[in-house]
């Protein structure tokens, strides 16, 4: 009769704490949506910079608090999506790495890895880990869509503006010079 006892007052605590922590989590995901319909400034259309901060800070602790929660990997990769559009570059990539090594089934795994590069390149100014993570997105997802882009990217690598020009315009008078009259 005792042992009865412990084991309804122990399966009462676990379904307690359990009511509680859904909870939690709702309340999470409810600020979360709260903070993204907030988002943008209704009349200029442009990011109210404190809630983006208040947000990407709200899908990293979700996915701190809930690393098991499907909606983690997806709350990261919004978190890294939105540090990206604030040009907060080296934070975007911390997001997408925690991504790649904690959710490598992720359905966007494969964009993580080419935003890195892209991110790389296009912000921080970083030519090697560009092409590193530009390299590392075409080995290991070679039939993506992105490849032929990516490979575009990379042998563009560090290119001024003229240069894309004159490397632009080079190809299509090849490209006219080839073709039969």
């Amino acid at each position: 009769m005792k042992n009865y006892k412990i084991l309804c007052i122990a399966l009462l605590i676990t379904v307690l704490f359990s009511c509680n922590h859904n909870v939690k989590q709702d309340a999470d995901i409810n600020k979360i949506k709260n903070l993204e319909s907030t988002l943008y400034s209704d009349s200029t259309k442009s990011v109210k910079m404190s809630v983006a901060n208040d947000l990407i800070m709200a899908y990293a602790r979700f996915a701190t608090a809930y690393p098991n929660d499907t909606l983690s990997a997806e709350y990261l990769f919004r978190a890294g999506e939105l540090s990206r559009a604030v040009n907060m570059g080296r934070q975007a990539i911390l997001y997408y790495d925690k991504i790649t090594y904690s959710f490598p089934k992720y359905r966007k795994i494969a964009i993580c890895y080419f935003l890195e590069g892209f991110v790389y390149e296009n912000q921080m100014n970083d030519i090697l880990n560009a092409k590193k993570y530009y390299n590392l997105f075409i080995t290991k997802f070679p039939t993506h869509p992105l490849v032929k882009d990516a490979k575009v990217l990379i042998e563009n690598l560090g290119k001024s503006p003229e240069e894309l020009i004159k490397s632009f315009e080079e190809k299509q008078n090849k490209s006219k010079d080839s073709k039969p009259i």
